[in-house]
């Protein structure tokens, strides 16, 4: 499988966000669809890659086209297969959408399967979500010798350095920093570690239902301010830029 993806190498004039991580409930596909449609909500060209079988980011960007919500969003399905042959096709099939959008983004399945590994050499960044929890922080003990081994490959193109960040921690106990010093002990020198956790909030689980991003929700409470401060960090994180809605495409 090494050689094979030796011989797809290339140089994307995309961004290529790639949501992973080994353990499933973490999040990822939330986190996912929020930063996508708020990138398209910016007036960027988006094009989102559903690597994961349950099809959770299919599912919401047909809720919300279906609604006719703008900016709209697509998440194409890639059915993630074994063997070398699937590496080459989705490779293919990413290089050719990162040469005519503006952002590429990646919602990968839980699990170490071909698509997590296609994904990290695909991406341009990596966005490893964790909940708070032993078993989460056990969970990347997994993800960074798969991390490792793939960067010991003989590449041209380098894998980007995954940045993680505490999602869905919780509001009532300080258990997220004390994850975050963990995560910074044990893992510090193959990860980076986003200092601003993502709290577990009702507003982004209504959003996923809808087919909208927090960002978009006119619920009015104090839990959803705070939802929509921490995703617009995130994305400040991602893209080295504020949040800022283009006006033409703002919301009706």
């Amino acid at each position: 499988m090494s050689d094979a993806f030796h011989l797809m190498k290339f140089d994307p004039k995309s961004e290529i966000i790639a949501f992973m991580q080994i353990k499933g409930g973490t999040g990822k596909t939330t986190l996912a669809t929020n930063i996508a449609a708020m990138r398209a909500m910016a007036g960027k060209s988006v094009l989102g890659f559903d690597l994961d079988g349950q099809k959770s980011a299919v599912s919401w960007a047909a809720t919300r086209n279906g609604n006719a919500i703008t900016p709209p969003v697509r998440f194409k399905q890639l059915r993630v297969a074994k063997g070398a042959q699937f590496a080459i096709d989705a490779l293919n099939e990413i290089r050719q959408v990162a040469s005519e959008v503006d952002t590429v983004v990646l919602d990968v399945g839980g699990s170490d399967n071909p698509g997590l590994r296609t994904a990290l050499f695909a991406a341009t960044m990596i966005i490893v979500p964790y909940n708070p929890g032993q078993f989460d922080i056990w969970g990347l003990d997994s993800f960074e010798a798969i991390y490792l081994n793939a960067v010991s490959g003989t590449l041209d193109h380098p894998i980007p350095k995954p940045r993680i960040v505490c999602n869905r921690a919780s509001s009532l106990s300080k258990e997220w920093d004390s994850s975050q010093v963990t995560v910074r002990e044990g893992y510090g020198d193959n990860f980076d570690l986003i200092p601003k956790p993502i709290f577990d909030r009702i507003i982004f689980r209504d959003s996923l239902v809808q087919g909208h991003c927090v960002s978009e929700n006119r619920t009015v409470s104090f839990s959803a301010s705070k939802a929509r401060i921490e995703i617009a960090s995130l994305y400040e994180s991602i893209f080295g830029e504020p949040f800022a809605v283009r006006k033409e495409e703002a919301y009706a």
